[in-house]
């Protein structure tokens, strides 16, 4: 099937303006990821990802992804120095939603979502 996208952001929007135009009209297959980690008295987060990138060879494997400084998940890796990156399933479609739902800090996350 073929889409017709507009590859032109709307007039009279100047640059970064229409960046939120580009992301919410020219959606872009990503791999899904969640991110997982525990903050520094043990708390588990979890967070879906669509911005990661797994890279490297065989002296040396990372994985990069991008987050908001305000989201406990980047706050969480900066203060313990680790994160698991979790790749679901089609099956796990319902359980990834409920990781969408934000909590305030200190709530067991993963354990409430079930």
């Amino acid at each position: 099937m073929k889409i017709d996208i507009p590859i032109n952001p709307p007039e009279k929007h100047e640059f970064p303006d229409y960046i939120a135009w580009f992301y919410s009209n020219i959606l872009l297959p990503y791999p899904l990821y969640i991110i997982t980690t525990v903050d520094e008295n043990g708390v588990p987060n979890a967070q879906p990802n669509t911005w990661g990138l797994p890279l490297g060879d065989k002296y040396g494997q990372f994985f990069i992804f991008y987050d908001w400084a305000s989201h406990h998940t980047i706050q969480n890796v900066i203060a313990t120095k680790e994160f698991v990156v979790n790749v679901p399933s089609e099956g796990e479609v319902t359980r990834v939603m409920k990781t969408v739902e934000h909590f305030p800090r200190g709530i067991d996350e993963i354990s409430l979502r079930g």
